[in-house]
């Protein structure tokens, strides 16, 4: 019966395999368009005009990633259980109450009024060839499987899938309500070195809020939610990105360098294509749906971005009328709640009327009966203001010609929050924050939530353009960007979810060895495995613990004796993590319990934590509170290494010379089908002994800081360009071009990949066509 199954499957896979014909007629195009496909499935479009190059845009992303676009559009609009059931419904009910392609559909139909001719005549041709393809071409096999028709795509929907871009700041969900339920266990300085954030704040003498003691509920929720989008819709998270100014190059011309990090899915990401007009050019990586590349180069400039962490969502505490539960208390007076009904389809089952209630700060999300005890939390999230226009932003950001072009085209987009690093051809070099930056009331410091009753912590304002973060030509030569706190001229209160300096610092330490650098030079610091600062940070931890067995000899000697860089056919690299996951467990379980504790580290703030606790011998964070004794830190970090050692004994055996890290750090790529029998034969690919590691600047981090070392996201994309030779820049994908997996372009670059290997982003089309199969678009 299984073989079967296979079978039937695989007579689906063929059927749906789209082949590339010499030529096609298409209605919609005024002049014959060439599409030249490279050997890696890269299509290269030649147009006579840009409406013909996006149209031909649109027709060739569908064609490669029709299903995964579809999927992008349900997670904007949160309608994913029409074709899921209710596997997805929590993710439904939670995008659908953010309102995502609501506020998207109706910034648009404002926006477009007064949107350059230009753009809508691009963003109208991308959405028209998008459709052609839904009309004309063949379907995906998913859609075979799961029995369902692909509807005809609009603009407000691919708006809506940059909010789900935006959504790497969610974290903000848990950790600020984890910082409030804290309050009455914990003092002050322990929540504030818990979630340390990149730097230790010890000016909390001002501090002000309320507490907060949610249900489990609530952190299950959220848990559920971003744990499937992060599994299956490819989150973002971090990134590194760096410039090198022409003085610092041995070509004489800028460089740039980017990798961002995010979660790894089937088809990944990031579509590549190269589109050219006689006005216009691009070498793009494109969200699918989005008509704009996120990631671009060309002749005259070249981008890459990193996660800005910096306060765009944050959480208010509503207090409501006790006599009208439609009333909440604003600053200091009653005002109306905005309510509306959300009708959510779900697969075999009956609609489920979702009612969202949305007060001045935003949507409610947590399901308390408000009549009852009065409290709501409320997200104010900077993506869902009004006068967001990411599409403006990253079209005039594809026009741009220079550095100088930067922060007029950024301006226009209040989320997603990203640092944009630039490079032009004129050898300048710099980066610009992009997305508005709330101001903090003094005393507050956006790490927890608000009372959002009387307005006393409501925002003060926003940063304007000129005052977000941003840095032009420095006299160092170097830009270098990894999600830590950037450096910021205003002396206004700001906030922010920054990650550990660690990987900027290991950048910075790598590119001052020497003055001048060159593109393949920079293969090895963008696939750097070394622990940033491991024998300070862990030599007094390391020189407290005491090994009581031969194999903890063995284990404690191999540490003391590293020198921090993670060999993939070494177990040095399991022996840390191992350890230092073991450590943060002995620490922390007791005083979060296991719902926190879970949450907790699958959060970045932990690198910070352990920097910094090392420093605090006197924390009582030691004391494990559920034992009689009282615990120092000696006592805590050999109970963690005793720990370490017995449970990677378990999983490895008692050789250590057994536990390299090939073994356990493994990367397996799945598809949204591919978690039963036999999809995941047909669809998935791994698992892949993995490079890298969690914080290092190759980052390939693991779900959470446990021993199970499964690699979640990592590098989407690796990116070096030469401005002194771009028509061979330097790329890879973690998997393939296409999103159907009977094609040889579904997984051709996983090998690359996980060997450390780049394949060149070819421009020149007579290089292009010599390696190239080519089809002509001709009107109809």
């Amino acid at each position: 019966m299984k073989k079967l199954t296979l079978l039937a499957l695989l007579y689906l896979l063929s059927v749906s395999c789209t082949q590339t014909p010499d030529s096609l007629e298409l209605k919609g195009l005024k002049k014959p368009v060439e599409i030249y496909r490279d050997n890696y499935g890269i299509p290269h479009i030649k147009a006579k005009n840009n409406e013909d190059m996006m149209f031909a845009l649109g027709y060739t992303m569908a064609s490669d990633r029709l299903f995964q676009m579809d999927l992008l559009r349900r997670v904007g609009s949160g309608r994913l259980s029409e074709i899921f059931g209710e596997k997805t419904f929590d993710t439904d009910k939670f995008l659908r109450t953010l309102g995502l392609h609501r506020q998207m559909k109706e910034n648009w139909n404002k926006f477009k009024k007064t949107a350059p001719k230009e753009m809508i005549q691009e963003i109208e041709s991308f959405i028209n060839g998008l459709n052609s393809y839904v009309k004309h071409g063949k379907k995906p096999l998913e859609t075979r499987i799961l029995r369902y028709e692909i509807e005809p795509f609009t603009f407000s929907e691919s708006l809506s899938v940059a909010g789900y871009m935006g959504l790497n700041f969610a974290e903000a969900l848990t950790v600020d309500v984890m910082y409030s339920d804290l309050f009455d266990e914990l003092n002050l300085e322990d929540i504030e070195l818990i979630f340390s954030r990149g730097s230790k704040d010890k000016n909390v003498s001002n501090f002000h809020s309320i507490n907060y003691n949610p249900s489990p509920k609530y952190y299950s929720w959220i848990e559920n939610t971003t744990s499937l989008l992060l599994n299956e819709f490819s989150l973002f998270h971090g990134s590194n990105s760096w410039a090198i100014a022409p003085n610092r190059s041995k070509s004489g011309q800028a460089l740039l360098a980017n990798d961002p990090h995010i979660g790894f899915s089937l088809p990944g990401i990031w579509y590549e294509a190269h589109i050219k007009s006689p006005d216009f050019e691009s070498y793009g990586h494109y969200i699918p749906l989005i008509p704009f590349a996120g990631l671009s180069h060309n002749t005259d400039r070249a981008w890459g971005i990193t996660m800005a962490k910096f306060n765009d969502m944050d959480l208010f505490q509503e207090t409501f009328d006790p006599k009208n539960p439609n009333r909440v208390l604003y600053k200091g007076k009653y005002t109306n709640v905005a309510s509306y009904d959300e009708t959510i389809k779900i697969k075999d089952k009956e609609d489920y009327i979702l009612n969202v209630r949305k007060t001045p700060h935003g949507p409610i999300l947590d399901d308390t009966k408000h009549g009852e005890n009065l409290k709501g939390i409320a997200l104010s999230w900077q993506f869902l203001s009004p006068d967001n226009n990411p599409a403006l932003a990253f079209y005039l950001l594809t026009k741009s010609k220079s550095l100088f072009d930067l922060a007029n085209a950024i301006k226009h987009a209040t989320a997603p929050s990203f640092t944009i690093t630039y490079a032009d051809s004129s050898g300048n070099i710099g980066y610009h924050v992009m997305g508005r930056i709330p101001v903090l009331a003094e005393g507050f410091n956006g790490k927890y939530i608000f009372d959002g009753a009387t307005g006393a912590q409501d925002y003060q304002g926003y940063l304007s353009i000129d005052e977000n973060p941003h840095s032009y030509n420095p006299e160092s030569g170097l830009i270098v960007n990894a999600n830590h706190k950037l450096d910021y001229k205003t002396k206004k209160n700001v906030g922010g979810m920054f990650l550990s300096h660690k990987r900027h610092r290991r950048i910075r330490e790598i590119l001052d060895t020497k003055e001048k650098w060159s593109l393949e030079e920079l293969k090895k610091v963008q696939l750097d495995t070394t622990v940033y600062n491991f024998k300070k940070d862990y030599g007094l931890p390391l020189s407290l613990i005491k090994p009581q067995t031969e194999a903890q000899q063995d284990f404690l000697k191999r540490l003391k004796a590293w020198n921090g860089e993670v060999l993939i056919d070494t177990p040095e690299g399991t022996l840390f993590y191992g350890l230092q996951a073991s450590i943060i467990r002995a620490i922390l379980f007791d005083e979060l319990g296991e719902t926190r504790y879970e949450e907790y580290i699958s959060k970045t703030d932990m690198y910070s934590f352990l920097k910094y606790i090392y420093e605090e011998p006197e924390s009582k964070l030691w004391d494990n509170k559920n034992t009689e004794a009282v615990e120092d830190m000696k006592t805590t970090l050999q109970t963690a290494f005793e720990y370490a050692a017995t449970e990677l004994s378990k999983k490895f055996g008692d050789d250590i010379e057994n536990w390299s890290w090939e073994k356990a750090h493994t990367l397996n790529l799945k598809h949204p089908l591919g978690s039963v029998f036999p999809l995941n034969h047909i669809f998935n690919l791994g698992p892949y002994p993995a490079h890298g590691g969690g914080s290092l600047v190759n980052n390939m981090r693991c779900a959470k800081e446990d021993l199970e070392f499964n690699v979640k996201y990592g590098p989407s994309t690796r990116r070096l360009i030469d401005f002194a030779n771009l028509d061979n820049s330097l790329g890879v994908l973690p998997a393939g071009n296409s999103g159907n997996p009977f094609s040889k372009y579904y997984d051709d670059q996983v090998k690359l990949f996980n060997s450390n290997q780049y394949r060149p982003q070819l421009m020149d089309f007579k290089d292009i066509e010599k390696v190239s199969k080519k089809t002509e678009l001709l009107p109809n």
